[in-house]
């Protein structure tokens, strides 16, 4: 593994998004992302203002069903 490609796995998953193992399985790399494309929920909130610069709050999102999962970003930075 080289370095660069770990710091894009990680930038990946920090913000939400997926990374496909590389293979030669094309077909298969592209029904994994149809599957992806399917309904989909746009969640927002109001923070309350923060107490400092730069202050990092983790995110979870859970949902309740059988077998979903949401991708979501891990965290967010506030500014004042």
């Amino acid at each position: 593994m080289e370095m660069a490609d770990l710091a894009l796995e990680v930038l990946a998953v920090n913000t939400g998004g997926r990374v496909l193992d590389p293979g030669n399985d094309l077909a298969g790399l592209i029904l994994k992302c149809e599957s992806d494309i399917g309904p989909y929920y746009t969640v927002t909130f109001e923070p309350p203002p923060p107490a400092g610069a730069d202050e990092f709050h983790s995110l979870r999102v859970q949902v309740n069903g059988d077998g979903r999962t949401a991708r979501s970003p891990v965290g967010y930075y506030d500014q004042p």
